[in-house]
């Protein structure tokens, strides 16, 4: 039996369906229905909802042929009118922060009941942008009054001309808000607001609408016009978060890259990954969340609400409110320091005991304790509590000046007299100006001690600009120990055991059933007769060395710092000269110079697991100088004796990423071009520095001709090393390390290569080309099975050797690789697939590697990478343009030409014919650059082309690696003309495939440089520096 609403609910129906043209719609209370004959005639929906049924399949009927279906739905007994959506996930909305959403809303007026409705069972909504609201200028429905959602506000932009289209934004009021009229253009459809926030800096939300490029109502000049509304916002400084619907499918790379473009170019993160509108047959991203500093953005999703035929999407903004624990720190009080006084009194120090003892320990212990005295003297050690985050700028006299306008403001709010408050504004402004250029100095120093290193440069900027965290590690238990230290000094032994352990388990589990402290080492036959002497070190290479040391390094387990020892490099550069040469003679290294301070700093993954953080080895200041002179002399003599392999790339002079990547790709170029097709593993090592074995390093730096008291340094230098992990002030037991090369020294890089030097001796087929542990063997061949059977050969070879050697290589999806290489027609006819094993597993076969830094694809079009680095130069225009306001115009022009102008560059001889895509996007790369680096003539694409024609010249002039000697073939003829001996002969090539390599792109670039540059020798540079490609 039917209860009685059910009966009255399908009577009302059975008589809607014989209305023929009259339709249902809803008034904007959200709760009766009635009929319209005149204003409603385009409103063709029933809104009614089953909660069994709350997916994005919700019924959304007309009447004449949905009216079965829905007697069906109200037969089943579960049925709500109305009930509105409800799938917000409660886990989004109870994010703390300010909640933004956006719907593509197709029609504001028919869906205000559904949106009234949703805003009742999610209370916890601040922001929800529309677009696509349907609101015509001077119509029934332009009125605001009719979109009134209680607790909320309703702000407009209707489209001006035409139907459809439009944008509006619902905001809370419990939010501060202001409508920036200024920011809105005619010609695109985007509404701003300017969210005022209690204690921290405002921020712009924007809701913005993109026809579809097949629109009459699409403005031609869109890209244009949002390209200069978002640099006004840039301007501006301030934080920007933009919702709404582009019409641009991100999960196609090539759809719209114009309007992609231009979002990275003024440094703007697209933030949604899930698609935001699916069909029977398409799913696709339009609905977009940017932001100008996503860092503030600590989640998005999608939400399927059946609103419209697009998602809701939403994010949550954090509130800022980070609250920094106060934390302990141990350093030096250099209120009273006076670097002159500290010169003076250790120039007074008696050293004749010093300078007649013969033993490295008791030398080191003797002049460590005269200056570890003088130096707590005169800059004393002290504890103290830092509260708020990491201020590096901040200095004393800026502290004193805060602290006066603090105190001058709680005697203004007590005596409430104008003149006190007139006394707080002006050591207000007095503040603000000294921490602006507290700010310009502290940045200024920043660049003139990193201008040659932008990594390290980029990393502490991207501390300052981008909000960091900079908090004390809180680690509350660690999951990877029978117990669970609950102070610190246990978990700072904790960690020093498992970082101790790790490279050993990982032989242990790789090598089962061997001795991987000390084994009988494998004889290694010699390869030179030459023999390796230690020369005498000088007492101006201490000294210069000293001079150079960065202040800001901590000081290692000796606790000297660098500071100190810097001023004072002109007094104690002799004492620690005789002990550098005491080292190298005798054979023996101060014992508190082989041990390391190691911090853990946390990779990503739980903070509770162990091997989720990464060692970062401090070693003692004055062993670096000692490893400095020790790296060089044997540098020196493995490259004059050409005993290291010419296929290593890796920390030597004249070799870099760049050369590595471009022999390898050009090689692969020439192959293609000849019809073959090029197999490749790229290799990649566990702990490769970590786990080398001390006896087999010796054995071969003994084949290499270093004996006798030169191989006792080195051993001594292996033997009796141990480490200390330091962990919130607290520092662990000392442990035992028993192989491998320390983390950080100035001598494991070269040691490395000494020890993998023989690795292309075991190949059969391949060739290879190497950066330190970095490896690609590569092999040619016209058949996929040919490529097959000898990369795998090799690769039993490869096996052996690494077993021999105890090194570990990594299997994992991402680093030991495999692929294939040719046209993309050839591809298309094979398998386009390796098959490639490493001891009977299967390695992974790919479509693009990461190497060396270089997206490499399997065509070499090498599009990936160029997006790639053009998105992070956009990035990093964009900190400079927040940089600007601190620094002088010379400084900004030093910074975009030392870290900008590289990035865009970087590798730039892998791909020199890039398309007039690519040359647009250059250009406009060049015109937002010149906007923040005024007074600068900027031109990418000149300056790839120049980088290359230097190269082109250091080949013909032999002043590079030998792997590029007579890389080029200049013409030479005995007819006199002017071009002999100043021409290069263009190779041939058979396939725009290899007219992209450096060797034939070089040649082109080179013969059209005037005979002037391409004739001088010793002015070459300066000449290709007034000179301008066309």
């Amino acid at each position: 039996m039917f209860k009685r609403i059910d009966v009255l609910l399908i009577i009302a129906f059975i008589v809607l369906n014989f209305q023929i043209h009259q339709k249902c719609s809803i008034v904007p209370d959200g709760i009766s229905l009635t009929f319209a004959k005149d204003d409603l005639g385009s409103i063709n929906e029933n809104f009614i909802f089953s909660s069994l049924h709350i997916s994005r399949k919700s019924i959304r009927l007309t009447i004449n042929l949905g009216c079965i279906n829905l007697l069906l739905l109200l037969l089943a007994g579960d049925i709500e009118v109305c009930p509105g959506p409800s799938n917000i996930a409660t886990t989004f909305t109870n994010n703390k922060g300010i909640k933004i959403f956006h719907q593509n809303i197709c029609g504001l007026f028919s869906s205000l009941p559904l949106l009234t409705a949703l805003f009742q069972n999610q209370s916890n909504i601040d922001i929800l942008t529309l677009s696509e609201t349907h609101i015509s200028c001077n119509s029934y429905n332009d009125s605001n009054d009719l979109y009134f959602i209680k607790g909320y506000s309703f702000e407009k932009l209707n489209r001006k001309f035409g139907s459809g289209g439009g944008v509006g934004m619902y905001l809370s009021d419990k939010i501060k808000w202001l409508r920036r009229f200024d920011l809105e253009k005619d010609e695109i459809e985007c509404m701003w607001v300017e969210i005022q926030l209690k204690n921290a800096k405002n921020f712009l939300v924007g809701s913005i609408y993109r026809p579809p490029i097949t629109s009459q109502y699409l403005p031609k000049k869109f890209n244009d016009t949002f390209s200069e509304v978002l640099d006004i916002v840039n301007k501006e400084d301030i934080e920007c978060i933009i919702l709404g619907d582009l019409n641009t499918n991100y999960l196609i790379g090539r759809d719209s890259k114009e309007i992609k473009d231009i979002i990275i170019l003024n440094g703007f993160d697209q933030l949604i990954t899930k698609p935001t509108r699916t069909t029977s047959d398409s799913s696709t991203l339009i609905d977009v969340v940017l932001s100008n500093k996503k860092v503030n953005i600590s989640k998005t999703d999608v939400f399927p609400l059946s609103l419209s035929d697009h998602d809701m999407i939403g994010c949550v903004r954090k509130l800022n409110h980070i609250k920094y624990e106060p934390r302990t720190i141990t350093c030096r009080n250099y209120t009273s320091y006076d670097s002159n006084n500290l010169c003076k009194d250790i120039s007074s120090l008696d050293l004749t005991l010093f300078y007649e003892m013969k033993d490295t320990n008791k030398a080191w212990v003797f002049l460590k304790d005269h200056l570890t005295a003088l130096f707590n003297k005169h800059a004393p050690i002290i504890t103290k509590k830092v509260k708020g985050r990491h201020c590096p700028w901040l200095t004393t006299d800026v502290k004193k000046q805060m602290n006066n306008k603090d105190k001058l403001l709680r005697k203004a709010r007590l005596t409430k007299s104008k003149g006190d408050f007139a006394m707080y504004k002006t050591a207000k402004n007095l503040c603000n100006n000294m921490v602006k250029i507290a700010k310009r100095n502290y940045h200024h120093a920043l660049i003139n001690e990193n201008k040659h290193n932008p990594r390290k440069f980029w990393k502490s900027i991207k501390a300052v600009f981008s909000g960091d965290k900079i908090s004390k590690l809180s680690i509350p238990y660690l999951e990877d120990n029978e117990f669970s230290p609950k102070n610190n000094e246990s978990r700072a032994n904790s960690f020093c055991s498992f970082f101790t352990n790790v490279a050993k388990s990982l032989k242990e589990q790789s090598f089962p059933l061997q001795n991987f402290v000390w084994k009988t080492p494998t004889a290694i036959h010699e390869r030179t007769y030459r023999r390796f002497k230690f020369q005498y070190v000088s007492k101006i290479f201490v000294e210069k060395e000293l001079k150079i040391l960065k202040t800001h390094k901590s000081a290692g387990i000796d606790n000297l710092p660098p500071l100190l020892l810097r001023d004072s490099a002109s007094v104690i550069s002799k004492p620690i000269s005789h002990i550098i040469n005491l080292s190298l003679t005798s054979g023996k290294i101060p014992t508190e110079w082989k041990s390391a301070k190691v911090i853990p700093l946390h990779k990503s993954g739980k903070t509770t697991k162990t091997d989720n953080y990464r060692p970062i080895s401090i070693l003692p200041v004055l062993s670096k100088i000692l490893e400095r002179a020790v790296q060089r002399q044997l540098l020196d003599y493995l490259e004059e004796c050409n005993l290291l392999s010419p296929y290593q790339f890796g920390y030597r002079k004249k070799r870099s990423t760049e050369l590595a990547t471009t022999l390898f790709i050009d090689n692969i170029r020439k192959e293609v071009d000849m019809a073959s097709m090029v197999g490749a593993v790229f290799i990649d090592l566990s702990k490769a520095f970590d786990t080398l074995g001390h006896s087999t390093l010796l054995s071969k730096l003994k084949s290499y001709g270093i004996r006798n008291e030169s191989l006792d340094w080195f051993e001594n230098y292996f033997f009796e090393r141990h480490q200390v992990v330091s962990f919130d002030n607290k520092i662990s037991d000392k442990y035992p390390v028993f192989c491998g090369v320390p983390q950080g020294s100035i001598l494991g890089p070269i040691l490395f290569l000494i020890f993998f030097n023989d690795f292309k001796d075991t190949l059969l087929f391949s060739d290879v080309v190497q950066f330190a542990d970095d490896t690609v063997i590569y092999v040619a061949g016209k058949n996929v099975d040919e490529i097959e059977r000898k990369l795998n050969l090799d690769l039993i070879n490869v096996s052996s050797f690494f077993m021999k050697n105890e090194l570990v290589i990594n299997l994992k999806k991402g680093k030991t690789e495999a692929m294939l290489f040719g046209t993309c027609k050839k591809l298309s006819k094979t398998s386009n697939f390796l098959k490639l094993f490493y001891d009977n597993t299967q390695i992974t076969y790919t479509k693009t590697y990461k190497y060396l830094g270089y997206t490499i694809d399997q065509s070499l079009c090498l599009s990936q990478q160029f997006d790639i680095l053009y998105k992070k130069s956009a990035t990093k225009l964009k900190l400079l343009s927040k940089l600007k306001y601190y620094l002088p115009l010379d400084a900004i022009k030093c910074v975009y030409q030392a870290t900008i102008q590289p990035t865009i560059t970087y590798s730039c001889t892998v791909n020199l014919n890039i398309t007039h895509t690519q040359k647009q996007k250059l250009a406009s790369l060049d015109q937002r650059a010149s906007k923040i680096v005024e007074n600068l003539d900027i031109n990418t694409i000149d300056l790839i082309n120049k980088h290359a024609v230097k190269l082109v010249h250091k080949c013909i002039t032999n002043n590079v690696c030998s792997n590029f000697v007579n890389y080029f073939e200049v013409m030479s003829h005995e007819r006199v003309t002017r071009n002999n001996n100043h021409m290069l002969i263009v190779p041939k090539v058979k396939l725009e495939f290899a007219k992209r390599s450096f060797y034939f792109m070089g040649v082109k670039l080179y013969n059209s440089l005037p005979l002037e540059i391409r004739q001088a020798e010793k002015n070459f540079d300066a000449l290709l520096k007034r000179f301008t490609f066309q």
